[in-house]
């Protein structure tokens, strides 16, 4: 069976998801104020018989993370599409089309058995069909997919900005007027921090804290998508974009000093030009 996960928005407002389904009358749970739960039938077929389908929906289940990821457990992409499509109205800063990232991976149930991954098909093997299972799973997908939308976004900043150091060193300075450096400035110091703000999805959830026997399933799957070494690559990336930070700001810096100085140079020479034409009308 197929797991899908999508960084779809900077977040949700699940609060507002929360009185949405209880004033529809969809079941659901809310866990630790960053997690909603619902199953996909409650949500698609109560749409339906609004419009009068007779088609029935999967028992596919759905996690929704605070963070602005989606995690589809056994539903088929009409429906995820469906599903995201009715949550879009609770999401904050829903991200274009184009910069959506998406991960699939395959599970499977063997009750007579212990958890494992298999790397080798991308398969997770669980023991139960818990949801408190599912859903320490889905935590570090939900993780690991924002980490791979923080990855592609630092990745893209930094090829934008490569070109700078390069001008820098070769023409000692900037081509780019304040204005436009300043610009510059101010998208990579959103970056920075946008990424800094979500620094938590590094750390085991609060989630475990109070269920610690299904933490073993979460560490698994950290382990198979290997998040420890792609947040070490993420924080270089980082360091990267300081320095850019630091190189912009230090030409914009020289720029304002510079302007200061002629504005300077200006203002002594009309003094200077004052007093000799003082001088002048003086002897006449």
């Amino acid at each position: 069976m197929r797991i899908s996960s999508y960084c779809l928005a900077e977040g949700y407002q699940l609060d507002n998801l929360v009185r949405s389904f209880n004033s529809k009358k969809v079941d659901h749970e809310f866990f630790e104020k960053e997690v909603i739960y619902f199953n996909a039938k409650d949500v698609l077929e109560k749409g339906k018989k609004k419009k009068g389908a007779d088609e029935e929906s999967s028992d596919g289940e759905i996690f929704i993370f605070k963070l602005g990821i989606i995690v589809f457990w056994n539903c088929d992409p009409e429906e995820e599409k469906e599903i995201t499509s009715i949550l879009k109205q609770f999401a904050k800063e829903r991200y274009r089309e184009a910069k959506v990232e998406r991960e699939d991976c395959s599970y499977k149930i063997e009750f007579s058995g212990d958890a494992y991954v298999d790397e080798e098909n991308d398969l997770i093997v669980l023991d139960n069909g818990d949801t408190l299972t599912k859903l320490a799973v889905s935590y570090a997908l939900a993780y690991s997919t924002k980490l791979t939308f923080f990855e592609e976004s630092v990745k893209n900043t930094i090829q934008e900005n490569e070109d700078l150091p390069q001008e820098f060193i070769k023409k000692g300075k900037i081509s780019l007027s304040s204005r436009e450096l300043s610009k510059k400035m101010g998208r990579l110091f959103l970056e920075r921090n946008r990424i800094n703000l979500h620094s938590d999805i590094l750390y085991t959830p609060d989630f475990f804290w109070k269920r610690p026997q299904y933490e073993a399933y979460y560490h698994m799957v950290i382990e198979l998508l290997d998040m420890e070494k792609r947040a070490e690559i993420l924080n270089r990336k980082l360091d990267v974009i300081n320095e850019l930070y630091g190189i912009l700001s230090g030409e914009l810096q020289h720029n304002q000093s510079s302007r200061l100085e002629i504005v300077i140079i200006i203002l002594i020479f009309v003094e200077v030009m004052l007093v000799v034409l003082k001088d002048i009308l003086h002897w006449i």
